[in-house]
């Protein structure tokens, strides 16, 4: 989306280059949410009765 914001064609090269730094700023904050996702747990603790308490995020 951002890259598909229109730039004034008579700038002085300024509106791209910002809208650059946008895109690659959202395409590294994409990843790191994508990579996230993935599940990751810190810790379980297992209980005696034989459940378990994970300790951290937890993907699905």
């Amino acid at each position: 989306m951002v890259l598909e914001s229109p730039v004034d064609s008579a700038g002085s090269g300024r509106e791209v280059y910002e809208r650059d730094l946008a895109a690659a700023r959202w395409t590294r904050e994409a990843r790191r949410l994508e990579a996230a996702e993935t599940g990751l747990v810190s810790g379980r603790i297992d209980g005696a009765e034989g459940d378990a308490l994970h300790i951290g995020r937890l993907g699905g």
